[in-house]
């Protein structure tokens, strides 16, 4: 979200896209440029069993691949100057974040 907007928190928001460009238009449906001030469309990269937690619960690792800061879409990559980064979030079977 914008330094100006308060609270200043982060959402995290399973996508159901099938593929990039759908994500990019599904992702869009956040953007509020009084509000937000980036989005970033991630990938799940791996996941394992989370240690220590109830049956199921799964750790994955998300990388961002395209990001949006209400200007348009940019790879995260280098070449965009664009930072890219790795998170990891603790979920269930069904879907749902637990925390991040």
């Amino acid at each position: 979200y914008k330094a100006s907007y308060a609270p200043l928190t982060l959402d995290y928001k399973v996508l159901n896209a099938a593929n990039i460009l759908d994500a990019m238009n599904e992702a869009e449906q956040y953007l509020d440029k009084e509000k937000v001030y980036l989005i970033t469309v991630m990938e799940r990269k791996s996941s394992k069993p989370a240690a220590g937690w109830m049956r199921g619960t799964k750790v994955g690792t998300y990388r961002d691949v395209l990001t949006n800061r209400g200007y348009g879409w940019r790879s995260t990559d280098e070449a965009h100057s664009e930072q890219a980064f790795e998170h990891e979030c603790w979920y269930i079977p069904d879907g749902s974040l637990l925390f991040d």
